[in-house]
């Protein structure tokens, strides 16, 4: 188990697609890649509206 921490992200092309949408709740999934005995991994953000 691990503590995901996500800071400085770049959040103008969600902002542009909630105005486009006119939508302002949504949901960021990130998950690692599954790598044997790692300690730290690049994610993916992913904004769901």
């Amino acid at each position: 188990l691990g503590i995901v921490v996500v800071d400085a992200m770049d959040l103008e092309a969600v902002a542009e697609t909630a105005a486009k949408l006119n939508r302002w709740e949504f949901m960021v999934v990130g998950a690692p890649p599954r790598v044997e005995r790692g300690t730290g991994s690049l994610i993916n953000l992913v904004a769901i509206f």
